[in-house]
């Protein structure tokens, strides 16, 4: 076969398999998948006999098949079998003479005495999350049946199966979460009006989960350097996806195209997570891309790399999905569960503004005795003031957590911030603090609310030194971020606290509700940055914030 006619079978083939596959995207379950995945071993790659197995308690057990009357049997994952040893390792089989394979288990049974029937097989496994969950298998008569472009083939048919199954598996898990937000909303809005709170239904703000788009399918050729891929091939679906004509995106030319629409936040964080890509084998990166209609639309992209017989890094396959909704959703589950941290501080509001109104009441009682002296008077007006600040804290923290954020971006250095902050904390004379932040990079953030999270971090530094240490607040860059880190020398968290940290309303401090790193990750996150934390019992804990340097970080030569 000439070189032109391989490639015309090899695009027909392709798009003949893509057609079948984008049926994967509205299969309601795992029949569905199965039926559809058989057509397109049948009808899109032309094979005489195919099976699709499921791993499933210990063993393969095979939902359909084609080519033939009787189904192979159901194979022990401890046991032997081709497909067995696909799903083990993770890795394509390829076998060309099945009589010299050791693992080769005749599963329809036509001549267990004999040689096999089956001359040549070829195993793909289908991997979500690291794992397999299920085998694509095709057998011939006819020895080494199979090349290496079936493989890719049927590679690229197993990641749109991939795929499909990790959507089933988010809208089951979407689902069974939105079953149980809504009997933790019932609950709490329940508690709500025994207290004559008024909180409106989490339930109100969440929607079905939308079905997913159709996928656009990639296949790329890597760059000598592995810095990022070139499309060789597009399919048609790009055209109501992304909003443009499958040839913007080819090419060299398609390259530059789609770097010069991938959001300038989101383009950092690919290259730095490109290298797990050729790794692991396999990644999935999420971007907005700017579609023709000029809006940012989310997209998932989920990448596998195809290998030739030496090994060698040859292409890649990937599947890009629409994902917008589901972000929106996200984004609107996130609200409903900070409505119902609300709810369940409702209480803890109660018994804390109690103890403050005591305080205020008793006093304003003793004031109210003529025989008091001028000292008594001052003494108990300073009783009514702490309180009424004490109380105003509680109302703040409650307010800064409900309402969205809004952020008032201003040009500054994170010295001028941690300085101003220090300013604002009680700092023990036990207590040595080393700013070693750099002068010279500035940063556009909103000033108040980043001075909040600083306050808070140090704050939390000094409460675990009771009996003194070194609070170290450095920065530096790495991995297209900027980094702000506070490090202190106190005992440590314990590992059930740092579990949930970031939740509200965890907190080991004898007054306040735990709003603090709850409210310090919402502002982070709204600069598009993130907030980690390490610690270890007796060296200390360190809180540090990525900002990305591509947005909200500014070089000198740029001022």
């Amino acid at each position: 076969m000439s070189p032109q006619v391989w490639e015309f079978a090899f695009d027909q083939k392709l798009t003949a398999l893509h057609k079948h596959a984008l049926q994967l995207n509205s299969a309601k379950n795992l029949r569905d998948v199965t039926d559809v995945t058989l057509d397109a071993m049948e009808f899109g790659l032309g094979v005489d006999f195919a099976d699709f197995a499921v791993v499933e308690n210990g063993l393969l057990r095979t939902l359909g098949h084609r080519g033939s009357e009787k189904p192979p049997g159901n194979l022990r994952l401890d046991g032997r079998g081709v497909t067995v040893k696909a799903a083990n390792t993770k890795t394509t089989m390829r076998i060309r003479d099945t009589s010299r394979e050791p693992a080769y288990v005749d599963g329809r049974g036509f001549n267990r005495k004999g040689p096999p029937t089956m001359l040549s097989e070829l195993s793909v496994p289908v991997v979500v999350d690291g794992e397999s969950v299920a085998v694509l298998d095709v057998e011939s008569y006819r020895l080494d049946d199979f090349t290496t472009d079936d493989q890719q083939l049927l590679e690229t048919l197993a990641s749109h199966v991939a795929s499909a199954v990790s959507r089933l598996k988010r809208e089951n898990e979407l689902k069974r979460y939105y079953e149980h937000l809504e009997e933790l909303v019932e609950e709490r809005t329940r508690r709500l009006r025994e207290n004559e709170i008024e909180l409106r239904s989490a339930r109100d703000q969440l929607e079905h989960v939308l079905a997913t788009n159709p996928a656009v399918l990639f296949y790329e050729k890597p760059l000598a350097d592995l810095s990022d891929t070139i499309p060789t091939f597009v399919s048609e679906s790009a055209r109501f996806v992304l909003g443009f004509e499958p040839k913007e995106f080819l090419g060299e030319s398609g390259l530059s195209f789609w770097r010069s629409r991938i959001h300038p936040d989101d383009l950092a964080r690919f290259w730095s997570e490109l290298p797990s890509l050729w790794s692991d084998g396999h990644h999935t990166f999420e971007y907005r891309f700017l579609h023709s209609d000029g809006t940012y639309r989310w997209i998932a992209e989920q990448y596998k790399v195809i290998r030739d017989a030496e090994g060698h890094i040859s292409n890649t396959v990937t599947v890009a999905i629409d994902i917008t909704d589901r972000k929106k959703l996200e984004e609107k589950l996130a609200k409903a569960e900070r409505l119902a941290a609300i709810g369940e501080t409702a209480a803890m509001v109660g018994h804390d503004l109690r103890n403050p109104l005591q305080g205020i009441a008793a006093a304003t009682y003793l004031l109210k005795d003529e025989t008091l002296t001028k000292y008594e008077r001052n003494e108990m007006l300073q009783v009514i003031e702490h309180n009424v600040e004490y109380s105003d804290g509680i109302v703040n923290d409650l307010l800064d957590y409900a309402r969205p954020i809004e952020l008032t971006r201003r040009e500054t250095t994170p010295k001028e911030i941690v300085a101003s902050a220090l300013q604002t904390v009680h700092i023990p004379g036990r207590i040595k603090v080393e700013n070693q932040c750099q002068e010279h990079r500035r940063v556009s953030v909103d000033q108040a609310r980043m001075k909040r999270v600083f306050v808070n971090l140090i704050e939390n530094a000094v409460d675990a030194m009771p009996s003194g240490g070194t609070i170290t607040i450095s920065t530096k860059e790495s991995n297209g971020f900027f980094e702000i880190a506070f490090a202190d020398t106190g005992s440590g968290l314990p590992e059930k606290i740092l579990e949930n940290l970031w939740k509200p309303l965890q907190t080991t401090k004898a007054k306040g509700m735990g709003l603090g790193l709850a409210i310090v990750k919402r502002v982070v996150d709204a600069h598009g940055g993130q907030i980690s934390v390490k610690s270890k019992a007796g060296e200390g804990t360190t809180y540090t914030i990525h900002l990305p340097l591509q947005s909200g970080v500014i070089k000198p030569e740029q001022r």
